[in-house]
């Protein structure tokens, strides 16, 4: 028999959550101990391999996705993409309207992110605002440039959270296995230099970074949180 507890865990910077823990009647007999181990197990699995807040993939499950999709790609010769996004200026948002809007933003991302890509290809959130999504079995760097611009056509219409309505953008890299890095680490760091090192411009074959601002609307004042 599974007996739930249910205790408050700080997610995000300033509120708390909760989160269903669950643990063993020892009362229970084979059966139901069986099921009941199979659930806590799955739910331990969920836990640390996916991000509480939007649901998406971790940093462990992308690894874990990257090495088997770098296999793959190595035996059938096709490349793997690695795409950054990191939001711009979001920490207006926080001060502006509350973390608590903060979340339910990054929640909307992720799942407009999810429902942008394949399903072979996977979603991540990395840290914080920045999400990570990983291209398999890509033909060449186009195909990754291509894809990158329309996940930023399905980022961009405004994000309705209460009664404002947030316009975001955000700034991209790109890296390609194995032409620009071997390894997932590697791959990252590319990433971050093409987005960081040179955030008004296009950089090297496939880097691509933007620089822009977050608008909010509501029906009184348009303000923008940027420079």
């Amino acid at each position: 028999m599974l007996v739930a507890q249910r205790n408050l865990v700080q997610t995000g910077p300033t509120y708390p959550r909760t989160r269903t823990q669950t643990r063993l009647d020892p009362t229970a007999d084979s059966g139901e101990l069986s099921l009941a181990l199979e659930l806590a197990l799955a739910k331990a699995h969920q836990f640390s391999h996916y991000d509480e807040l939007t649901g998406l993939p971790n940093r462990r499950l992308l690894l874990d996705r990257f090495i088997q999709a770098s296999a793959l790609a190595n035996r059938q010769r096709n490349l793997l993409a690695l795409l950054y996004f990191d939001l711009n200026d979001f920490k207006g948002v926080n001060d502006k309207l509350g973390h608590e809007a903060g979340d339910r933003l990054l929640q909307q991302v992720a799942t407009r992110l999810s429902t942008s890509i394949r399903q072979s290809d996977t979603a991540c959130r990395y840290r914080g605002d920045e999400f990570l999504v990983l291209l398999t079995e890509i033909e060449d760097r186009e195909h990754a440039v291509t894809t990158l611009q329309d996940i930023r056509v399905r980022l961009a219409p405004p994000y309705e959270i209460d009664r404002h309505s947030i316009r975001l953008t955000v700034r991209n890299g790109i890296a390609i296995y194995p032409a620009d890095a071997q390894n997932l680490t590697d791959l990252l760091r590319l990433t971050d230099r093409l987005m960081f090192g040179n955030k008004s411009a296009s950089r090297g074959p496939t880097g691509v970074a933007h620089k822009s601002n977050i608008w909010l609307h509501d029906a009184e004042k348009v303000s923008c949180f940027g420079r």
